[in-house]
């Protein structure tokens, strides 16, 4: 098990206990790094689950699964990779695809979307 860090200390005094009826959605695409950064800083919160939507390059794409796959071994937490098709339409049409299909998924009473490269305030949701 991980010693606490920082984001723990934080929180230490604070009720998350509502945040597991929230999925929080990630759609992410070839963002390899604030990927990394995002999911390890919510992965200390106990939401119902974290949808990571995934519509990078393959090579990406591994990178990606792998990171995932580090968080629910460090946090223990609910973690679920869903892989996509890389992005092909113009100006970005194919993320209402990458969104709707992952919202579909969602099993928790509420949901949120979180760009990859943004960190949620716990206490404010």
């Amino acid at each position: 098990m991980r010693e606490p860090d920082y984001v723990d200390e934080c929180y230490a005094d604070k009720d998350l206990s509502l945040l597991k009826k929230l999925t929080l959605v990630i759609p992410t695409y070839n963002r390899n790094y604030y990927l990394s950064r995002c999911l390890w800083y919510h992965a200390h919160f106990p939401f119902g689950e974290i949808i990571v939507a995934d519509s990078s390059p393959e090579e990406k794409k591994v990178v990606n699964q792998e990171t995932v796959a580090k968080v629910r071994e460090m946090f223990g937490a609910n973690v679920r990779y869903l892989a996509y098709e890389p992005e092909t339409a113009k100006y970005g049409g194919d993320i209402y695809k990458k969104w709707r299909g992952a919202l579909l998924l969602v099993k928790t009473q509420y949901s949120l979307f979180c760009t990859d490269r943004e960190f949620e305030m716990p206490v404010a949701l």
